[in-house]
């Protein structure tokens, strides 16, 4: 969760920087960016682990 909330942090910044625009709306693309790097970040390591649990049962 931590990494996807990051990388949308970065992701954000970059977004910015190349928009350039003073505009409100843009504020809330911070947000939006950012909260949905974390759901991602925690989707993907849901799924991680959820795999690895299935695998140690299929292993036994």
């Amino acid at each position: 969760m931590l990494i996807g909330g990051i990388i949308g942090l970065v992701f954000a910044i970059v977004l910015n920087k190349v928009v350039e625009t003073d505009a409100s709306w843009m504020e809330y693309v911070w947000y939006v960016i950012v909260l949905f790097g974390v759901a991602l970040g925690r989707g993907v390591g849901a799924a991680v682990d959820w795999s690895e649990e299935d695998h140690k049962k299929l292993v036994r």
